[in-house]
C-alpha cells in the first residue's frame, strides 16, 4: 500500500486493517530486533530526506519509546538530485533487551529539509527474538 505524505506520520504498516501499530510477544527477556524494509522516494532539494524511527511501547506503559539507532537523525532515502526520481529500496533495524511482555511497535516517518513529497510502498516489518 503505498502512503505519500509531506509530514510527519505514522506509517500504517498492516495493509489488512489500516492499522499504524502491530504487537509481538516476548515470551523471555531477551535481545529483540525490529527490522523495517520499503521502497522510498523522497522529492525535494539537496538537503531533503526521510528519517525513520522504530518505536516500541512495553506492555503496562503508555509511551512509545524509538529503538537505537533508529531513535535518532538518520536518512532512510533522500532524493539523490533536485529532482529526486530515484526510487531505493532501504532497511533500518533497531534493537533493545525487551521484558516479557505482549508489546506494540509502530513505525514514524519524519520528512525533514525542504521535502517536496515522501512515499513508501511495498513495506516490511519483522521482529525477530
Amino acid at each position: 500500500m503505498a502512503q505519500t505524505f509531506t509530514t510527519a506520520r505514522d506509517l500504517t504498516i498492516n495493509e489488512q486493517n489500516g492499522a499504524f501499530s502491530t504487537n509481538f510477544k516476548v515470551k523471555k527477556e531477551n535481545w529483540v530486533v525490529i527490522n523495517f524494509s520499503a521502497e522510498c522516494l523522497v522529492t525535494g532539494s539537496n538537503n531533503s530526506y526521510v528519517d525513520i524511527d522504530i518505536a516500541v511501547r512495553y506492555e503496562g506503559t503508555s509511551t512509545f519509546v524509538p529503538l537505537p539507532p533508529t531513535s535518532g537523525d538518520n536518512s532512510f532515502c533522500a532524493p539523490g538530485t533536485n529532482t529526486g526520481s530515484y526510487w531505493v529500496s532501504a532497511s533500518t533495524a533497531g534493537g533493545a533487551v525487551m521484558p516479557v511482555g505482549n508489546h506494540t511497535v509502530k513505525v514514524i516517518a519524519r520528512p525533514l529539509g525542504s521535502v517536496t513529497s515522501v512515499r513508501i510502498d511495498d513495506l516490511a516489518l519483522y521482529v525477530i527474538d
